[in-house]
């Protein structure tokens, strides 16, 4: 019994496709399992190629040896994270403290009631046009609003 070299060609197409599905779905579980190293690589490589231009100007300007130049780098490459990272500490302490004044409860019972733990009861929409929402009472959130926000 011969086989058609016609479903032999079709054979081998279904073959190659599924061996081309099959190792694209190995490919991307083995990126899946392997991101972690992969985004430590990619941050090395962004912060050697923002350095290669320093540790150039080192040797090259300055004459400084490889390993004067590399160190150096990395000192500043350091220090300038640290930099960056210090603008932000203030910041972040500040709203930690603003975030541990907040009665969580409270804020979880305004999803439940009409009536805001402020005290100032939820104004009425009024539409207008079906266009846009119109609050009634803007001089009473006025007031509400600068009291939770008043340190």
């Amino acid at each position: 019994m011969l086989i058609d070299p016609k479903s032999k060609i079709i054979a081998n197409g279904i073959l190659r496709a599924v061996g081309i599905i099959v190792g694209i779905v190995l490919l991307l579980w083995l990126l899946y399992e392997l991101q972690a190293v992969i985004a430590f690589v990619i941050i090395a490589a962004v912060i050697s190629l923002i350095g290669r231009p320093i540790v150039n100007f080192l040797k090259y300007r300055l004459k400084f040896n490889d390993a004067g130049a590399a160190i150096s780098t990395i000192l500043i490459v350091i220090l300038v994270i640290a930099g960056i990272l210090s603008l932000f500490i203030p910041i972040l302490i500040d709203q930690g403290e603003h975030l541990s004044h907040i009665n969580f409860e409270d804020v979880v019972g305004l999803r439940h009631s009409r009536t805001p733990c402020i005290g100032v009861p939820v104004a009425p929409l009024r539409f207008e046009a079906r266009t846009h929402a119109v609050l009634e009472y803007p001089a009473q959130w006025e007031s509400a609003v600068t009291r939770v926000l008043a340190p």
